[in-house]
């Protein structure tokens, strides 16, 4: 089985104005938002924070629900060329994402969702890539053995965890490096 990441792999990354437009709607900019935003993003990604915990602590003055639809709309958005790609490929395919739990509830009911036999979510399983659990619960989802999943992942420190789980993984740059790779793996 083939299992892709979400966000900068079958998802494109946010763009500079969504970007602007979470800085708009919390009300603060630049680099301390950012270090705010990312540094507790893990906690967010597997549910141990709510909605309101996490931008209580990112943007403690703004509207949650605007943040959580624009960080959400900012995170869903598909790469053209990729259901191309998994259109091409053979099997069954699934998806692993860190992801809170309304980005997960986005992926998982996008129009495109049911092309993935399986949708694996850190905000589902309560633990996010690279922990080698987050590998642990996919196989157990999926009911195979490691070494029966491709895993594609942007992240290299991801491929690495992956592939010390036993998972064959594949380190994703681009689609057309990714078709070959692929070829490669699959034989």
């Amino acid at each position: 089985m083939i299992v892709f990441d979400f966000c900068g792999v079958l998802g494109e990354w946010p763009t500079p104005a969504d970007r602007a437009g979470l800085e708009r709607l919390a009300g603060r900019a630049g680099e301390e938002f950012w270090a705010d935003y990312w540094c507790h993003r893990p906690p967010y990604d597997i549910g141990a924070l709510t909605d309101e915990e996490y931008w209580a602590r990112v943007a403690p003055a703004a509207s949650v629900s605007a943040l959580v639809e624009a960080d959400t709309a900012a995170w869903v958005r598909l790469r053209p060329e990729a259901l191309t790609l998994v259109d091409q490929l053979p099997g069954p395919k699934a998806i692993l994402s860190n992801a809170p739990a309304r980005l997960a509830h986005a992926i998982d009911t996008a129009p495109w969702a049911g092309r993935f036999a399986h949708r694996v979510f850190s905000a589902d399983v309560g633990v996010a890539k690279p922990h080698a659990r987050a590998y642990r619960a996919l196989c157990e989802r999926l009911g195979t053995a490691p070494d029966e999943i491709v895993f594609v992942d942007d992240r290299l420190e991801n491929v690495v965890a992956a592939e010390a789980e036993g998972l064959r993984a594949v380190h994703f740059t681009d689609f057309p490096t990714l078709k070959t790779a692929l070829r490669t793996v699959l034989r």
